[in-house]
């Protein structure tokens, strides 16, 4: 994928989205955006022994899997092996890590 097929135009965020979007969306906002992450991620990221680059890597090559809503707000799983990230998007340029963690067994 090139530069400007992540940053071709900003999605107009019309939750909830469908897993290809919410993928490619993430993509391009790691690409040309921002990223962040709730206190709470990074608590949980500790307990589990994950670092900032094992979350990148799940959102650049993991899949989204589901969607709830939460509290108003639309958050999306995405998962790669055994690496869990949930993540919501405060605009179409930002996403933010809300938790993450490994599954056992």
């Amino acid at each position: 994928m090139s530069r400007n097929d992540y940053i071709s135009g900003w999605l107009e965020l019309s939750e909830p989205l469908g897993e290809e979007k919410v993928d490619s969306l993430v993509k391009r906002i790691m690409f040309s955006g921002s990223v962040s992450f709730e206190r709470h991620a990074e608590e949980e990221m500790r307990k589990d022994d994950l670092g900032k680059i094992d979350i990148f890597d799940v959102l650049e090559n993991g899949s989204c899997l589901r969607s709830d809503l939460r509290d108003g707000s639309w958050r999306y799983r995405i998962q790669k092996n055994d690496v869990v990230v949930v993540v919501a998007f405060p605009s179409d340029n930002r996403v933010k890590v809300v938790t993450a963690w490994k599954r056992k067994g």
